[in-house]
């Protein structure tokens, strides 16, 4: 970025007539993120008297978490992380086998020890964990109950293996993942507890005693990582089943709250498995398609409620429902069957043709027909709507496009029932640049430069007069915003050589562009709740990469079971895309 940022001084300093053409983003008024008179962040679990709302608004009756565990660490923290969030009664016994309500009787919880060895590494099946965990669960499931699971593992990421094929074939076996779906087969979703790690040692390798300080510094350490791990995990449970609370809407602050649904569009385009000896396949790449729709139930106090939906379930659901119908399933969608047309690549057909017909199904499956705002990765998605390219911003759909679908998602259907307008956020700082400071526009009409902030930005022409619906978002890293000695990163990066020894923070940002759909569309306003629904979190006390609603979206799919056997890296996805490319040409050509 370094680089880039002198090029940008050359060009303003030497040639004058070329400087007003790059982009300048002023700060938007009225809009503090973190908010402060604009509305607040809402941190923590959500709390115990707003458990019963959240239920409501998620279509949950009665919640059963059983805690299948297997030691008794484990089982002694997640008993207190349930004491400290769900309220249970001081005499709270929590007995094996003995169903308790809590959460003012809208959450049963039930410890089961497991052993039978469902949730244990091992050669065994999915099918064979499966009627293990089901005869577990038999006596506490009911027609009313909807099941979310908390399960201990004792898999180690770190361990070492002496070869590749010794890791490989622990990861094989390793009971997590075919438990994991075991449970969305029975309807259920789960969460999954680490075990404690070693305990600090008392002597170094050497025989020596530690330093009493160093170590009570270490033992502090170590229980703090474990008890936030286990409260993550009961804040997961309830975010997984579609229960959230008011924090959303508090966020809003001034802000209008809207009676939108807001809905995310997540598309992943599966990694490229190629046959030992071939380099080409002519087998093209499956995809992941999910969506997730959300909106408020009410004013800025109540919860919001979140469906989803998927191509394996076929229409909208809860989000509980939705996302154990993908994760029960094969996570991959086939392609083959779809036909492309022009240069169009069968991922993108499908893609289209799958969001499409989710956004059709709206306003007969959703509990309440209302106007939409569709979230989309540019990153990731701009290869299948051409209308999300910088270069077609602002523009007309061609007359050259294969079908409506290919221009934006929802073009296709009758103007009065289009999406209010989707939102293009990119992340990628190749593509926006790592931020290093700010200028914003005085009352005096004087641009004066500031340090790199929270707040968020909007493109504007160089007199400030004019701003555009696309909105940067700046992120200042935590360690940054504590002020740590020796710290640089506003003024320079590491490509001065003076600032090699020194501790460097990296800046990020996300980007938001607003690409109206209807006349009605208030682009402004649907950039700044763009902006709030990423600044506060669903379940964590920090600020998420994404809107909500895509974030909800991606990880229906990055929870799946076997997500790591179709993921793709960043330096693999292009080679896998052209050898595809190159072996569909193949066979045309032949």
């Amino acid at each position: 970025m370094e680089f880039f940022r002198r090029i940008e001084e050359a060009i303003d300093t030497r040639c004058e007539k070329y400087s007003h053409r790059s982009p300048v983003f002023i700060e938007v008024p009225g809009i503090k993120v973190p908010p402060t008179e604009s509305g607040s962040r809402v941190s923590g679990p959500i709390p115990l008297e707003r458990i019963p709302a959240a239920l409501d608004a998620a279509g949950v009756g009665t919640l059963l978490v059983p805690v299948l565990w297997s030691t008794d660490e484990v089982r002694a923290r997640v008993k207190a992380a349930i004491a400290a969030q769900w309220g249970p009664d001081e005499g709270w016994a929590a007995a094996d086998g003995g169903a308790e309500l809590v959460a003012g009787g809208r959450i049963e919880v039930v410890f089961l020890e497991d052993k039978a060895g469902a949730l244990g590494h091992g050669p065994r099946t999915s099918a064979e964990r499966e009627r293990a965990l089901a005869q577990m669960l038999a006596p506490y499931t009911r027609e009313d109950t909807l099941v979310a699971a908390i399960c201990e593992t004792d898999w180690d990421p770190d361990r070492w293996y002496p070869s590749v094929e010794a890791r490989r074939k622990a990861e094989d076996e390793d009971g997590k993942w075919p438990s994991k779906q075991a449970l969305a087969r029975l309807a259920a979703t789960s969460q999954y507890i680490k075990q404690a790690p070693p305990p600090v040692p008392t002597h170094t390798r050497e025989g020596k005693p530690y330093n009493e300080k160093y170590r009570a510094k270490k033992v502090a350490s170590r229980q703090s990582g474990l008890d936030s791990s286990t409260s993550n995990v009961l804040r997961e449970i309830l975010s997984g089943v579609g229960a959230t609370d008011h924090r959303l809407g508090a966020a809003f602050g001034k802000l209008p709250l809207e009676n939108w649904w807001h809905i995310g569009i997540h598309v992943r385009r599966h990694a490229q498995r190629r046959t030992p000896g071939k380099r080409h396949t002519t087998e093209p790449a499956p995809i992941t398609a999910t969506l997730t729709a959300m909106r408020p139930t009410g004013g800025k106090d109540s919860p919001w409620q979140v469906w989803a939906y998927s191509p394996q379930a076929g229409r909208w659901q809860s989000h509980s429902p939705a996302t154990t119908a993908l994760h029960a399933a094969d996570l991959a969608w086939d392609v083959s069957g779809y036909r492309a047309a022009a240069n169009e690549t069968l991922q993108a057909r499908a893609a289209a043709d799958i969001v499409e017909q989710a956004l059709i199904t709206t306003r007969t499956q959703l509990p309440a027909p209302a106007p939409a705002v569709l979230y989309v990765d540019g990153d990731a998605a701009e290869y299948i709507w051409a209308g999300l390219t910088d270069e077609a911003l602002g523009q007309d759909p061609p007359t050259g496009l294969p079908r409506p679908a290919s221009w934006l998602p929802g073009h296709s259907l009758p103007r009065a029932q289009r999406p209010l307008a989707t939102v293009r956020v990119i992340s990628d700082l190749e593509r926006i640049g790592r931020p290093t400071g700010a200028h914003m526009r005085t009352g005096e009409g004087i641009w004066r430069s500031t340090d790199t902030t929270n707040s968020l930005f909007q493109l504007a022409a160089d007199d400030g007069a004019v701003t555009y619906p696309d909105l940067l978002l700046v992120n200042v890293p935590r360690t940054w915003a504590a002020s740590p000695a020796g710290r640089f990163g506003k003024d320079e990066t590491r490509f001065d050589s003076g600032s090699q020894s020194k501790n460097g923070y990296a800046h990020t940002a996300t980007r938001f562009t607003v690409i109206a759909q209807s006349p009605d569309a208030d682009c402004e306003l649907i950039g700044a709740v763009a902006a709030v629904l990423t600044n506060q979190g669903i379940t964590s006390d920090v600020r998420q990469s994404t809107p909500t609603p895509l974030h909800l979206a991606r990880r229906m799919d990055s929870t799946h079971p076997y997500y790591r056997r179709t993921a793709e890296s960043v330096e693999d996805a292009s080679d896998a895309a052209e050898d595809e490319d190159t072996a569909q040409e193949e066979t045309t050509s032949l």
